[in-house]
């Protein structure tokens, strides 16, 4: 790899940055021409993650994950929004098989899982031991 995964991600938001629309899709192109010329073209995926939390972090937001088995209520979105204090960016998924309660991912690091599932699981693992 040519240069680091941060470095594109950098670089791609400072290229973005306050640019009108229409340049914009210019300079993705010459964005991904360069990629491939280095051959890094492969870490296209790594490198949008990446810009992703760059463009979080300068906009103060936070991206949060939520799982849960039914759709998540405007309330609940509400008190996850305000426990953080920030702008928060939702990313929902409905899983059935979770039966109660919820995951949460915070930035694509922090895991909480409060799920009904993880609870039996463990309650199950500890007990047959």
């Amino acid at each position: 790899m040519r240069y680091k995964i941060t470095h594109y991600a950098e670089s791609l938001f400072e290229s973005l940055k306050d640019v009108e629309v229409e340049k914009r899709i210019e300079i993705l192109k010459n964005f991904l021409k360069v990629l491939r010329r280095n051959g890094d073209y492969s870490h296209l995926n790594h490198i949008v993650r990446q810009y992703e939390k760059v463009y979080l972090q300068h906009n103060k937001q936070t991206k949060i994950y939520i799982e849960t088995p039914e759709p998540a209520s405007i309330e609940l979105k509400r008190t996850i929004q305000e426990l953080f204090g920030k702008k928060a960016v939702f990313s929902e998924k409905t899983n059935s098989h979770l039966l109660a309660g919820i995951v949460l991912l915070i930035n694509d690091s922090v895991l909480i899982d409060a799920s009904a599932r993880t609870r039996l699981e463990k309650l199950f693992v500890h007990t047959s031991i």
